[in-house]
C-alpha cells in the first residue's frame, strides 16, 4: 500500500494494481492501471474533487474527512 497526501487529504492505494502520478504544481493526482486513466483527484474550492466519481474501475472509501482509499475493481 501507498499513501499520498494533496493539501490536508490522504489516499491510500495498492500500488501493486494502480500506478499514481502527482502534479505537485496544480495539486492534481491521476490514477491508472495498464494504459487506463482510472481517476483524477483534485481540491476545487477547497474541497476532494474525484473525475469521474470512482466509475467502473475504482471505488472510493472514505476511512474519515480527509482519508480516503482506493480499490482496483478490475
Amino acid at each position: 500500500m501507498r499513501e499520498v497526501q494533496i493539501r490536508q487529504y490522504h489516499l491510500r492505494y495498492d500500488d501493486d494494481q494502480i500506478d499514481g502520478y502527482f502534479d505537485e504544481n496544480n495539486e492534481r493526482l491521476a490514477f491508472t492501471a495498464g494504459s487506463d486513466l482510472l481517476l483524477v483527484v483534485d481540491v476545487d474550492s477547497d474541497q476532494l474533487t474525484f473525475h469521474p466519481n470512482g466509475g467502473d474501475y475504482v471505488s472510493i472509501e472514505e476511512i474519515d474527512a480527509t482519508h480516503y482509499e482506493l480499490k482496483s475493481d478490475f
